[in-house]
């Protein structure tokens, strides 16, 4: 299980491989297509309330990437060129912003990665990006939170959710802990 941050980096292996080390199953990658989906659905522009404003990058082009191997592998099922269409599609990645004031002033991107085998035979890889105002300590625990999260959800099944989840978690802790600072002092 692997998260990733700017803070640092962590990541232990799965106890099986994957069929073929770095490419997609057609089952992982329509699960992670969906995905990639239904976060953009969540986090996407106007999806959000006012209180906790969010976007999403733009991961149309790849996701049809994805989706033109998929019926390429469907087509050609049982052949070379399954594997051929399927090598072709790199690691599925999202950038939720989390908007506003969340972290020393700014705003947080939390990067999720999926790797080809995703959810099956690999986790998702988190990765916060904070402000320049954010220190290493702050990005460090949002990495834990999110590392801890993914590894909570267990092997094969979706744990991109549960990562961002726990990276709003950490940064809603943190500003709390910002504010009784402020309060206090």
């Amino acid at each position: 299980v692997g998260a990733r941050s700017t803070a640092g980096d962590a990541s232990t292996a799965k106890p099986f491989a994957m069929p073929a080390a770095s490419t997609w199953t057609p089952e992982c990658l329509r699960r992670a297509v969906d995905e990639v989906r239904a976060l953009s659905c969540m986090f996407g522009d106007g999806a959000s309330p006012a209180e906790d404003p969010t976007a999403v990058s733009d991961p149309e082009s790849l996701l049809e990437l994805a989706e033109s191997a998929l019926d390429a592998a469907e087509a050609g099922a049982g052949s070379t060129p399954l594997e051929n269409a399927l090598h072709a599609v790199p690691a599925l990645e999202v950038t939720i912003k989390l908007l506003g004031d969340r972290l020393r002033g700014g705003g947080v991107d939390v990067v999720v990665r999926m790797p080809p085998g995703y959810p099956a035979f690999r986790a998702a890889e988190i990765r916060a990006e904070g402000n320049a105002r954010a220190t290493l300590d702050d990005l460090d625990r949002l990495r834990r939170a999110a590392e801890s999260a993914v590894a909570e959800v267990g092997e094969g099944e979706e744990s991109a959710l549960s990562g961002v989840e726990a990276v709003r978690r950490a940064l809603a802790e943190l500003a709390e802990s910002a504010a009784a600072e402020r309060a206090a002092a």
